[in-house]
């Protein structure tokens, strides 16, 4: 299993990809916040032999609660 972690921001995606849970392997990858850019981080993740099948996503939840 795959972990890829991006933070998303108006202009671009600061991405980490995590590779190895045991030995904490990862590589970082920014992109710009665009159909493209999305498509240049899945072919990105291909480029280190991950199928999207193998691959979770993991966001952090934002959002504020009005009271």
């Amino acid at each position: 299993m795959f972990y890829l972690g991006p933070d998303v921001a108006k202009a671009k995606l600061d991405a980490c990809l995590l590779l190895d849970e045991n030995q904490h392997k990862r590589k970082t990858k920014v992109v710009a916040n665009t159909k493209n850019g999305i498509v240049e981080l899945l072919q990105w993740t291909l480029k280190h032999g991950i199928e999207a099948s193998k691959l979770h996503v993991v966001m952090e939840g934002q959002g504020f609660i009005m009271s």
